[in-house]
């Protein structure tokens, strides 16, 4: 499988870029600042942190939210839940795009996780190279922790909230919501039937 080399013994040829408009304080740079330092915890090499005012001088770039690049266009055009991001290589770039500063967090962390190998302050693999799919593809939903009741149980069917939910499937799921347990199960359970009956709402 062809791989993308993000950091090898010497060095890298990729910068980690972010949006020229967010502010030092704002959630992007913060989280473009943690993958340079995830990266310099795994490998022990340096990576700059740049943004989309400098002109694109070459295609080794990792974008982290919001860009004028045409590649964070296209990912985030290609999301279909408000809540919803994307990783993806696109030729020799990773794009990680998110609509909403929260799903933009935990698709870095993600990123840093399974692509890098840092899971956090003092858990990480120690490794000279960092590579990845050249046909990286992750996507995922960040799940509002508002729509998780006091039971835990969070209050989502397949990517809908609660609310979404009861809007499209208003007297079926107001009794199973807040029936019993195994009837909830049940309901998940029968994904593949609800996806093939329910093609536009289900995602």
């Amino acid at each position: 499988t062809p791989k993308l080399t993000l950091m090898s013994e010497g060095g890298t040829q990729y910068m980690i870029v972010r949006s020229d408009m967010a502010s030092a304080t704002s959630a992007v740079t913060k989280l473009a600042v943690k993958m340079a330092g995830a990266f310099r915890d795994v490998s022990g090499q340096s990576i700059d942190v740049t943004t989309d005012y400098e002109k694109e001088d070459g295609p080794y770039e990792i974008l982290v939210g919001k860009s004028d690049r045409p590649e964070y266009k296209e990912a985030l055009a290609s999301l279909t839940d408000d809540n919803g991001y994307v990783i993806r290589a696109v030729g020799d770039k990773i794009v990680i795009a998110a609509k909403r500063d929260a799903a933009l967090t935990e698709a870095v962390e993600r990123f840093l996780a399974e692509c890098v190998g840092w899971r956090g302050e003092g858990d990480f693999d120690k490794k000279g190279e960092i590579r990845v799919d050249a046909a990286l593809n992750i996507e995922g939903v960040w799940i509002d922790p508002e729509a998780v009741p006091d039971d835990g149980n969070p209050k989502v069917l397949f990517g809908l909230s609660q609310q979404q939910a009861d809007t499209y499937f208003a007297d079926i799921l107001d009794g199973l919501f807040t029936g019993d347990t195994q009837e909830t199960i049940k309901v998940r359970d029968m994904g593949a039937e609800f996806r093939m009956h329910f093609p536009d709402i289900i995602y």
